[in-house]
């Protein structure tokens, strides 16, 4: 029995997030595949034409989908691959954690964010003897190993590439932030006005910060959207508001003014 197991950074909001999808869509029947030698796999084409086998924006990797085998748990870890230019030779540029895939999987918000550049591909550490979920007679389908595993910083060419062969993993990429607007974009000294924070990808928030200093009841409404309460400021004057997500961080300014006389 093969299944999709997933390795989540972070669960609420996935579904509203743009996210995007880089690796196998996971559909098909999967049969099982053993690595007799430790190594990274990764898929350089998929036979689906709608699907990613490379990025195609950059952001940050916040979930990971396995198709597993029986009990298989591995472990696992996920690598963004960078290519080299000449379509064989790859460098390992970031990972996550090696994790067991038991089931879904919440992974500790204390790890690093993966950071994924436009262009880069998705690979999976397997040691010797993990079962992984694979598809075959995939025309169109490329996959790629590399033994032993794809060290960071050391770019190599693949050890094998097998034709008409899928993976059955992929990663979802979450766009970086961007802040349109700030509403109000003033208010008094003392603190304690409700803001209105527009923009895009405004999901898996970690941070919400003006001037260095934490906002107080974030709420984010969607993903277009945050509300929250700035704190009380010792100077007059514009403060830097920056809102971060695990994908990156995104600015704007908030502007602090004198108490009005009633």
């Amino acid at each position: 029995m093969v299944a999709a197991v997933a390795m989540t950074a972070l669960l609420p909001a996935l579904a509203e997030a743009k996210t995007v999808v880089v690796g196998s869509p996971l559909e098909g029947d999967f049969t099982a595949a053993e690595r007799l030698i430790a190594g990274t796999v990764a898929n350089l084409n998929l036979a689906d034409p709608s699907a990613n086998p490379i990025a195609p924006i950059a952001g940050a990797i916040v979930e990971v989908r396995i198709a597993t085998v029986g009990n298989e748990s591995g472990p696992y870890r996920i690598r963004v691959l960078r290519p080299s230019g000449d379509g064989a030779t790859y460098a390992a540029v970031a990972s996550g954690p090696s994790v067991l895939a038991t089931g879904p999987r919440m992974i500790d918000p204390s790890w690093p964010r993966i950071p994924i550049r436009k262009g880069d591909t998705v690979g999976l550490d397997l040691d010797a003897g993990v079962r992984i979920g694979v598809l075959k007679a995939q025309a169109g389908s490329a996959s790629a190993s590399w033994n032993p595993f794809l060290a960071a910083g050391s770019p190599r060419p693949y050890s094998n590439l097998v034709q008409d062969q899928e993976y059955g993993f992929n990663a979802t990429v979450l766009p970086p932030p961007a802040i349109t607007s700030v509403t109000p974009s003033s208010g008094p000294f003392v603190g304690g006005e409700r803001i209105r924070i527009r923009g895009t990808d405004l999901s898996y928030v970690r941070t919400a910060r003006i001037g260095g200093v934490p906002l107080s009841s974030v709420h984010r409404r969607s993903e277009r959207m945050i509300e929250a309460t700035v704190p009380f400021s010792p100077r007059l004057g514009p403060r830097r508001i920056v809102v971060e997500t695990y994908a990156g961080k995104a600015r704007s300014l908030y502007r602090y003014v004198g108490a009005t006389r009633p």
